[in-house]
């Protein structure tokens, strides 16, 4: 079956968030790991997870593009699949972050990450993007805007909301779709704002979904993994590229 799962491992203790990795590693695409668990434990806990995993290291990296690029290129060091970085950090910010994979691909002859930018934050509402940061977009404008930028910039893919999905992919064709805010029916939202249920983010375009708390704040993690694998694979029609 075909793996849509990037499972949020944002378990505050190292050894916590190691065995669970493990323990739901078959039926996952990736282990993201975020600012939580590497502001805590450091590069380590990305190399640990690369023992069993595909990793991705969801820092949002946004910066001058100087420090991107060695940013870039030493999180490609640890083994990482998928990187993360802001499409509003600009243009030459992202293809700074290429130059880093690149380095790191001659230098080891080896296929880096996927830069994956991130476009509207699902915790972001429609009055949270009008009111509190003023821009004078709806999010689903405001992520093809932004889309555009990051795939001309050369980046992999993006990170968007089950809501903007159905433009996007016909906007970006085969690049990659990342999918947070990823909710079971009945669990609760938290603090995401514009979220979708495992089955209508698969529907509507998404390569992989993104999904933390409603698993390991589960009582048993490995069921309700069991239930998203079951819900998610309707068809095979996604792009696989890892």
């Amino acid at each position: 079956m075909k793996k849509y799962v990037i499972f949020a491992d944002d378990i505050e203790t190292e050894t916590g968030a190691v065995d669970l990795a493990k323990r739901l590693s078959d039926n996952l695409a990736a282990i993201k790991v975020g600012s939580i668990l590497f502001t805590k434990y450091g590069p380590n806990i990305v190399r640990r997870m690369a023992e069993f995993a595909k990793v991705f290291l969801d820092l949002k990296y946004h910066d001058i593009p100087n420090t991107v690029e060695n940013a870039i290129y030493q999180a490609s060091m640890l083994g990482t699949s998928f990187l993360s970085l802001h499409t509003l950090g600009g243009r030459k910010m992202m293809k700074a972050a290429v130059n880093g994979v690149k380095r790191y691909q001659d230098e080891t002859g080896k296929r880096g990450p996927f830069l994956i930018a991130v476009t509207v934050l699902t915790s972001l509402s429609a009055s949270d993007i009008a009111s509190d940061l003023n821009i004078p977009y709806q999010a689903s404008d405001m992520a093809m805007l932004l889309t555009e930028t990051a795939i001309k910039s050369g980046m992999d893919g993006i990170i968007a909301s089950s809501h903007e999905l159905k433009r996007l992919r016909k906007q970006i064709g085969n690049k990659l779709i990342i999918t947070p805010g990823i909710r079971p029916k009945g669990a609760s939202k938290f603090d995401q704002q514009r979220t979708a249920t495992p089955r209508e983010a698969i529907e509507n375009g998404a390569d992989y979904i993104v999904v933390g708390r409603p698993i390991y704040k589960s009582n048993n993690p490995e069921k309700v993994l069991e239930n998203i694998v079951k819900e998610t694979n309707i068809e095979d029609r996604s792009v696989e590229i890892i």
